[in-house]
């Protein structure tokens, strides 16, 4: 436990009440706030995380006061703090233990989470690669506080600093300007930051309607001790946060504190891995060549000031791109994107690029917000999508090229969207233009040697849950659509044919590879028990993408089928 741990220069300035709050709504969601907002940092009660949780909570408090007897104010009420212990250190479990007790010194509800390594779904701890699995596990547990303290938001207490240790980081390891722009302020939680179901740190469904937002990108290190030290704040130290040799982040913030220019020089002094050498080298030559930053003057407010203008930037080119899609987007039935030829060749092409990871998130069946739903970002294969966009639709018909998204040239008319027949030649005045979908699955899937990701045998499911009470239950459908069951309103006429062996309630794709819930059993037709696909409010798809109910779809009142991948966050 440490207080007046750093000597403050009379012009270092506690963040003030008014800061604090402006920085914070600069990151609300598009959803808006939640009634609930979590807190967690990864240093559980350091003085980022401690500084948050006050800031938090008086913020909360001041906006109470301010909207006394209005009802149905729509800010945040509660602030909760979430913190996971990791079990990696001697001083791990009492760091936890003081965190508690701070936060309810406070006034804030606390949910401490302990990480069970070689239980449940949680590997034995690797010899190697501990720090990577550590996080997955770390993001496991707070997205399980974050259900338990009902809240939807999670704020974390990133700071300034560590925005350019992670911009410096990024652009060692090849990142351009996007990647380079850090950490953004909100996004989406996802589903998951492990891309595999029941592994650990798999969110989901559930984690497509929570939300990470970082109020104190704007704000130095130095700022938060402050804060800490002017409100009498106490706080744990943790010695691993300066060790350089145990991480490439300790590393580059250790250079960066060091003063030094020469990365042999520093890299030998602190003892280095080669590995780290290596990285390093690579930080210090962009440093010397990348544009952002003015090598006369690599000190830290330079650094901040440049990555905070990066930021920025891309910001505005994020709500520049998501304007276009809205814009620009063709009816088209739900899960994909059509675009004319057109209005593809109007887009700027510094945005082309970006306007693409979009849409193939948006379409893609791989987890929403994983690397494989923007094709792992390969420049090579996105260059490879472009030049196909540029080219005449009537030449380079269909493609795949990555992320599951299969690219097909099309003609808009009065009546929708229709392929663009095979050695066809361009009309005068045809409306010509590509439809982004999701590939077909494989021969071998549909021939059932490999899993077929979008055929689901859930008779047993439902069994278990009928059985159980519980009142529903929901199938996350090829990572784009929720398929929910109500198992209290389930026609009882069904429950009895379900008890018969050879009976079964599966859901199968449809031509467009929508879901579609079938009753089957030996010697009967199928039968279709509900195809209407409807979308998620939360979404926040534009208007004309909201379809009419297809005449011919079949609707159960037990059972709803929504779309759920959004273009935001």
């Amino acid at each position: 436990m440490q207080r007046n741990a750093y000597a403050f220069a009379q012009k270092t300035l506690p963040v003030s009440r008014e800061e604090f709050a402006h920085g914070f709504m600069r990151c609300m969601p598009p959803s808006g706030w939640c009634r609930t907002i979590g807190n967690a940092v990864a240093n559980s009660g350091g003085p980022d995380s401690t500084a948050l949780v006050f800031m938090l909570k008086r913020y909360v408090d001041d906006l109470a006061q301010q909207n006394e007897g209005t009802p149905g104010a729509a800010y945040p009420m509660r602030v909760v703090s979430i913190s996971v212990d990791h079990g990696l250190q001697e001083s791990s479990t009492s760091m936890a233990e003081l965190c508690a007790q701070r936060a309810v010194a406070m006034g804030v509800g606390h949910y401490g989470m302990s990480i069970p390594w070689n239980l449940e779904k949680y590997p034995d701890l690797p010899k190697t690669g501990v720090e990577g699995v550590a996080r997955l596990a770390r993001y496991e547990l707070l997205h399980r506080g974050m259900e338990q303290s009902g809240s939807d938001i999670i704020a974390f207490g990133h700071h300034m600093d560590d925005q350019v240790e992670t911009s410096l980081m990024r652009l060692a390891r090849g990142s351009k300007a996007y990647g380079a722009a850090g950490m953004k302020s909100f996004r989406r939680w996802g589903m998951g930051v492990s891309e595999k179901l029941g592994h650990i740190g798999w969110t989901g469904l559930a984690g497509m309607h929570k939300w990470i937002v970082r109020p104190l990108l704007d704000i130095p290190k130095d700022r938060l001790l402050a804060t800490c030290e002017s409100n009498q704040l106490e706080y744990v130290i943790d010695p691993t946060n300066f060790q350089p040799s145990l991480t490439l982040r300790n590393a580059v913030r250790g250079f960066l504190a060091s003063g030094e220019t020469d990365v042999k020089v520093y890299a030998k002094g602190a003892n280095l891995p080669d590995e780290h050498v290596a990285e390093l080298e690579k930080v210090g030559e962009e440093l010397a060549k990348t544009a952002m930053i003015n090598v006369t003057s690599t000190g830290p407010e330079q650094l901040r000031g440049s990555v905070k203008s990066l930021g920025i930037m891309v910001r505005n080119m994020d709500l520049e791109v998501e304007g276009l899609l809205n814009e620009m987007k063709q009816p088209s039935p739900v899960g994909t994107f059509a675009i004319t030829e057109h209005n593809y060749q109007r887009i700027q092409p510094r945005l082309r690029l970006y306007v693409v990871l979009r849409i193939l998130r948006y379409v893609s069946p791989h987890p929403w917000g994983s690397l494989r739903s923007t094709n792992m970002r390969r420049l090579r294969s996105l260059e490879h999508i472009l030049s196909k966009l540029n080219s005449d639709p009537y030449v380079t018909q269909n493609f795949v090229a990555g992320s599951g998204v299969k690219w097909s040239s099309v003609i808009f008319d009065r009546d929708g969207v229709k392929a663009l027949p095979k050695m066809s030649k361009r009309e005068p005045g045809q409306l010509v233009g590509w439809i982004a979908s999701r590939q077909p699955p494989t021969q071998k899937q549909l021939d059932f040697i490999e899993p077929n990701p979008l055929y689901y045998d859930v008779t047993a499911s439902l069994r278990k849950a009928f059985s159980s009470g519980d009142p529903s239950w929901t199938l996350l459908y090829d990572c784009r659509f929720s398929v929910r069951f109500d198992i209290t309103t389930m026609p009882p006429s069904l429950v009895e044919l379900l008890r018969f062996p050879d009976a079964q309630i599966v859901v199968i794709p449809t031509d467009l590879f929508h879901p579609q819930v079938v009753f089957q059993r030996a010697d009967v037709d199928d039968e279709v028990l509900h195809s209407l696909v409807t979308l998620d409010e939360r979404t926040k798809l534009p208007e004309h993408e909201h379809p009419m109910p297809p005449p011919t779809a079949i609707v159960s009142s037990w059972i709803s089928i929504q779309w759920i991948r959004p273009f935001t966050g």
